[in-house]
């Protein structure tokens, strides 16, 4: 069932498990999906801990964004 609410919510794009994909490969498919989504694509790791602690401060900046917005 589709709630047209979430067109409202923060959109975070992600592309994980870049440990796995040579450096060259991550730079094309983030190019590919920032021209086709028209949004920012950030890329990570877990594995590596590549830009997992950027993608926690998006989160929590995006959670107390929605936490503001939902209380007025």
């Amino acid at each position: 069932i589709y709630n047209p609410e979430l067109l409202e919510r923060p959109e975070i794009v992600v592309l994980s498990k870049t440990d796995a994909m040579e450096e060259g490969e991550v730079k094309r498919f983030q190019s590919f999906m920032e021209d086709h989504l028209q949004k920012k694509v950030l890329s990570i790791s877990a594995v590596s801990h590549h830009n997992t602690d950027r993608l926690i401060d998006i989160l929590f900046k995006a959670s107390e964004a929605t936490k503001v917005s939902n209380v007025s």
